[in-house]
């Protein structure tokens, strides 16, 4: 059956019970069930992921903030004021959420409201993902991709490096691979374990979303009509 809403759809997702959701442009989020939650207020959701727990979802916004929200009502778990929440991950094993503010990515743990670390960037960071162990943490960035030990402080991170701007990464399922879509038509790669890397051109449009699939022995990519 068809949904059709008022604002413009920023991530459709399912939860671990195999329901929708559907994250909004006006702040809302609404569940396959029926249910409204009024996340973000007068703000936009820029950017949504399951919650570790796989109840309910997270989102940032233009307000801010990152919310827990559940058919039940939504919460706070983190607020950084005057900047927007442009990108959230969230990992199942580790219970842990990043979320990039600007330059800078910030991580939290559910188990503990007390745990918070944040890892700055020369560059804006335009997108997180943690590795399959939730370890590890991804943010991409201009000039190429920074690998951070998420629970670490201080630390330098690993600079998997390639000219250009990077928008959206992705682990494979393994954790020995990152592939990367860049502001150009093409893909990036790497190898984490020795850096190796390699391109992938071609593209007729911008890539905006990749996925593996099969075990990491296939990747499905946006960008083209094949």
């Amino acid at each position: 059956m068809p949904n059709d809403f008022d604002a413009y759809v920023t991530a459709a997702l399912f939860d671990a019970k195999g329901a929708a959701v559907f994250a909004l442009g006006d702040g809302t989020v609404r569940f396959e069930g029926g249910e409204l939650v009024e996340a973000h207020g007068d703000g936009a959701v820029l950017c949504a992921c399951l919650h570790p727990s796989g109840e309910g979802v997270l989102t940032g916004g233009d307000d801010g903030r990152v919310v827990w929200s559940r058919p039940g009502g939504a919460e706070t778990l983190a607020e950084v004021k005057g900047r927007w929440i442009d990108a959230i991950s969230a990992s199942p094993e580790s219970g842990l959420v990043a979320f990039a503010a600007g330059r800078d990515v910030h991580v939290r743990d559910v188990k503990d409201p007390a745990f918070s670390r944040a890892f700055s960037h020369e560059r804006s960071v335009a997108d997180v993902a943690f590795d399959p162990k939730g370890r590890r943490l991804a943010a991409a960035t201009y000039g190429g991709v920074a690998l951070w030990y998420a629970r670490i402080h201080p630390q330098k991170p690993t600079i998997l490096k390639w000219a250009g701007s990077h928008v959206t990464v992705a682990w494979s399922p393994d954790g020995k691979f990152l592939m990367s879509a860049m502001q150009e038509n093409q893909l990036h790669g790497w190898r984490v374990a020795d850096e190796k890397n390699m391109r992938m051109g071609g593209y007729p449009s911008k890539v905006r979303s990749l996925a593996f699939m099969s075990k990491g022995a296939l990747m499905a990519t946006s960008g083209a009509n094949g």
